[in-house]
This record gives C-alpha cells, sequence and structure tokens, in this order.
C-alpha cells in the first residue's frame, strides 16, 4: 500500500500528477509513505499532528542526499492532496517549531479533509465510502493515541470488522464497507470526550501559518 511502491509501478493518480509537474520543472520531489504504510504499525490516517511531521521529515532526508543537489537552504513547496492536502498544510503549521531549518515558502493543499470533528458529529456516516473512510481514521486516531476507548464509538460488531482496515490498501477497504449498515457498526452517541479532543487537534487553520497557502477542491 505505500505510495512509494505505486509510483515506482507507474500509478500514482493525484501524486502521480504532481511528480510529473516536478520533474518537469526539474524541482527535486520528496514523498513520504507516512508511518504505517509499508512500514510496521498502524497508519495513523487523518493524523494531521503526525503526517505533517513525516512531510517535513522526508524533506529532511532528501537534504541529506547529496545526489539530490538539495540541502537545508533549498526553497520547500509542501503538496499534497487528499489526504495529502491537510498533511501538506499541517506541515507548513508545524514548520516554525518543529524544522525551522527548513525555507518553507508555500504549501499545496488539494482537496484536503478538513474540521474532521465536524464532519463526523452527525454519527453515523452515510451508506457508501464514508463508511470505510471512517472506520480508516477510527483506526488510525486509536493507533495514533492509544487512550481512546474503540467501544465508545464502535458497536461489538464494528469492533469486530475494524482489522478489516490493515488488511488492504484504502481501495479495498471501501469495497469491504461500501454495503455494510452504518447503524451496525457505529455507536449513535458519536466520538465525544477524549475522542473530539483529539479530532478537534488535528484540525487545520488553529493557529497561524507563516508562508501563503493555496487550497483547491474539485466540483
Amino acid at each position: 500500500c505505500a505510495p512509494s511502491r505505486v509510483l515506482a509501478a507507474g500509478g500514482g493518480g493525484e501524486v502521480g500528477g504532481f511528480a510529473a509537474v516536478a520533474m518537469a520543472q526539474g524541482w527535486v520531489l520528496a514523498a513520504t509513505d507516512y508511518r504505517g504504510l509499508g512500514t510496521p504499525g498502524p497508519h495513523p490516517y487523518l493524523v494531521g499532528q503526525l503526517a505533517g511531521r513525516d512531510v517535513l521529515d522526508i524533506v529532511r532526508a532528501a537534504a541529506h542526499l547529496p545526489e539530490t543537489g538539495m540541502d537545508a537552504s533549498s526553497p520547500v513547496i509542501l503538496v499534497g492532496h487528499s489526504q495529502g492536502g491537510g498533511a501538506s498544510v499541517f506541515a507548513a503549521e508545524l514548520a516554525p517549531g518543529y524544522a525551522a531549518e527548513l525555507d518553507v515558502v508555500g504549501a499545496v493543499a488539494g482537496a484536503p479533509t478538513t474540521e474532521i470533528a465536524r464532519r463526523i458529529s452527525s454519527w453515523p456516516p452515510s451508506r457508501g465510502q464514508d463508511t470505510g473512510f471512517a472506520m480508516m481514521a477510527i483506526a488510525g486516531f486509536h493507533g495514533a493515541y492509544g487512550r481512546l476507548d474503540e467501544s465508545s464509538v464502535l458497536t461489538a460488531e464494528g469492533q469486530a470488522a475494524l482489522p478489516a482496515v490493515e488488511e488492504g490498501c484504502v481501495g479495498d477497504v471501501l469495497a469491504s464497507f461500501a454495503d455494510e449498515d452504518p447503524a451496525s457498526l457505529f455507536t449513535p452517541a458519536g466520538p465525544d470526550g477524549d475522542w473530539r479532543v483529539a479530532l478537534e487537534a488535528n484540525v487545520a487553520g488553529q493557529r497561524p501559518t507563516e508562508v501563503p497557502i493555496y487550497v483547491f477542491h474539485g466540483d
């Protein structure tokens, strides 16, 4: 499921499009797989506090490779789409404190997931893709914040189904939950307490950003 493997095989969707633009401009492209995609441990899906750090860490790694011609003084543009769009915004917010040595000059966020706490306030989600995305988010946040109790947001049936998130790539996960009745998987009350605190901590835009950010969505 690691995006780097998809790119190496000639795929990559939106990421592949960004890669083509970067190479045409003669830029260095440094793309993170994020933790848990192709590496051990859970993937903290939509946990922007971690994804933003992963983005900045891969830039730091690229600066240490002499073949790139890049170093810590090179200007950096942060770019991402969907999950990566949110990661791009968080990287821009975190850079001054987490990676102050990098010269981040701007960020591009394509179709970022925003205000996740508000999005799932009308629990449970609608049938279809939203169900799989919600299951991925629950698994991701539980992996990042071990104190979060899965039983407060998932029924017994939902808890039993959650391991499916770790058994396939995103397309497989969405397909496996597409026909499930959300009411059978999610508790009616929805996220509250520690869950809401964790979700709201991963909503971008709650602090000033020192660089310009371009946000775009499709229709």
